[in-house]
């Protein structure tokens, strides 16, 4: 089997990469995440899973870092309509949130499922446009 080596990431203007959304905000990881929470659940989205990446380093390494956590989340509705497209861009689903502790900031990123459509599956990705958004627009009410 021939190995696939992915095409470059699309560029936004300024040479900043479009695979994305990043905001940083005042508070602790354990603020912000109730916030994002509240913010998500308004608009119709429910936190599967979270990943206290921190605490499993403590545990298994009994090594300290700054907290990090990985958020796996979904919006039944999206969830439907982005698989009604093809099931197989369930591989990039349920959308990843980060959270990213940083003394009195948190860094909230969240990966564009859109541009893994488009780069590595050589798909339109536009049908996760629109819930991309979604997830901006509560990024940026907290």
């Amino acid at each position: 089997m021939a190995l696939h080596i992915p095409p470059p990431l699309r560029k936004m203007q300024k040479s900043s990469f479009m695979y994305k959304y990043e905001r940083k905000v005042n508070g602790t990881v354990e603020e912000v995440y109730g916030k994002l929470f509240t913010e998500l659940k308004k608009r119709g989205y429910v936190v599967l899973s979270y990943i206290d990446v921190a605490q499993i380093l403590k545990n298994a390494l009994k090594k300290d870092v700054d907290p990090y956590y990985i958020l796996n989340v979904c919006k039944p509705s999206a969830a439907d309509e982005i698989l009604s497209v093809s099931r197989d861009y369930g591989l990039f689903l349920p959308c990843k949130i980060v959270l990213k502790g940083e003394g009195d900031k948190v860094t909230i990123s969240m990966q564009y499922v859109s541009t893994q459509i488009n780069d590595y599956m050589g798909q339109d990705g536009n049908v996760a446009v629109k819930y991309e958004k979604e997830i901006e627009e509560a990024i940026k009410d907290i």
